[in-house]
C-alpha cells in the first residue's frame, strides 16, 4: 500500500549511506514500505549501511513491531 502521507516517510542515498527518516506515528504498512525502498536502493547502489532518523517519530504499538520484517541475510 503507498504511503498515505508523503511527508511521513523519506528514504534516500546521502553520502556512502541511507537514510531513512519516519516521522509522525509509523503504521506496519509505512514501516513496510520504508524497509521496501531501501531495499531497492540497496540493490541499486550497492549500499547496505542504513541510518535511521527518528527524531520524529512516535513509538508504535508492539504489534506493529512484531509486524517489523528482519533483514534478509546474503
Amino acid at each position: 500500500m503507498p504511503n498515505e502521507s508523503p511527508d511521513q516517510l523519506w528514504v534516500e542515498p546521502v553520502g556512502g549511506i541511507i537514510l531513512a527518516r519516519i516521522r509522525g506515528v509509523a503504521t506496519a504498512d509505512l514501516i513496510q514500505e520504508c524497509h521496501q525502498r531501501i531495499g531497492v536502493l540497496q540493490r541499486d547502489t550497492g549500499c547496505q549501511q542504513v541510518m535511521y532518523d527518528a527524531l520524529e517519530f512516535e513509538r508504535p504499538p508492539i504489534e506493529i513491531v512484531l509486524v517489523t520484517p528482519k533483514k534478509k541475510e546474503s
